[in-house]
């Protein structure tokens, strides 16, 4: 996959969010992607002890939300 490299506050940015107030529920959809191999939370690129977000697997993940095929 290519595409640019969000941090979190960027991507709450992205996703209308106020990033004070969701910090956690972010870093908590974050850990859950890793833990679940991919399976739930919010597509993540874990380098060290930093999460990412590429901008394309965003989108996919948002269309999948709108359209019932994924869980937030």
């Amino acid at each position: 996959m290519s595409g640019p490299l969000l941090t979190p506050e960027q991507l709450a940015e992205r996703l209308g969010m106020d990033w004070p107030k969701q910090k956690g529920w972010i870093y908590a959809r974050s850990r859950e992607w890793v833990k679940s191999n991919g399976r739930r939370g919010i597509p993540t690129v874990k380098l060290g002890h930093y999460y990412r977000y590429r901008e394309n697997a965003i989108d996919r993940w948002t269309s999948q939300l709108e359209t019932g095929e994924a869980q937030s």
